[in-house]
């Protein structure tokens, strides 16, 4: 399962990719031809006119091919909310999702000494696609968490909750599905998994 939704990631972002640019340079192409067609025009009014819409096709392909990849080839971001007992999960999370593509913003990694955290979070989360929220029954009451919670739900950005056995979620998102985590060793790699296949479900 892990390497069927790596590689069906890579083979979605690189058809994205040729689509966006083929666009492009079938744009120029006509471009090229408009201006062919224009140099056996004798009024030059109607080569203005040529050069002018040639100009236009050029820049609407250009703007397609733009949204085509901030949309399909630009890393989606996803931010870790987690609480200090729960770093061994959460460093497993961005080593697996890092490798596979994702942009992961880790507070325990990535904010250096000197600046404001906060300020520095809430940037994170304000850019990010997904937040992926390790739940136990002490993170839930973390201030942090709470925070990191409240300002996703804030800008309606997806929560991706991994909730650990006898954790009571919060009113606001427990009506939310989750991926359970269990006593098993191996559970790491299959949360994962899900997370993966969840952020990938989303996406369509």
């Amino acid at each position: 399962m892990r390497s069927y939704v790596s590689e069906s990631v890579v083979l979605y972002r690189s058809m994205a990719a040729l689509l966006s640019y083929t666009v492009v340079v079938l744009a120029i192409a006509v471009s090229m031809l408009g201006f062919a067609i224009a140099g056996t025009v004798v009024d030059v009014r109607d080569i203005g006119i040529a050069a002018a819409a040639s100009t236009a096709g050029i820049a609407l392909a250009l703007a397609g091919g733009a949204l085509y990849r901030e949309r399909f080839l630009r890393s989606t971001r996803v931010f870790l909310s987690y609480s200090s007992e729960n770093r061994p999960v959460a460093a497993y999370l961005l080593q697996g999702l890092s490798e596979r593509g994702y942009e992961v913003f880790d507070h325990a990694t990535m904010i250096p000494a000197g600046v404001n955290w906060r300020e520095e979070i809430l940037s994170a989360l304000s850019s990010a696609d997904y937040v992926v929220a390790v739940l136990t029954p002490a993170s839930v009451q973390s201030p942090a968490v709470q925070l990191e919670i409240d300002h996703a739900l804030a800008r309606g950005t997806r929560i991706i909750p991994i909730v650990y056995p006898g954790t009571e979620l919060p009113a606001r998102i427990s009506l939310l599905t989750f991926i359970p985590f269990g006593d098993e060793l191996e559970d790491e790699r299959l949360i994962l998994d899900k997370v993966v296949e969840s952020i990938e479900f989303l996406r369509r």
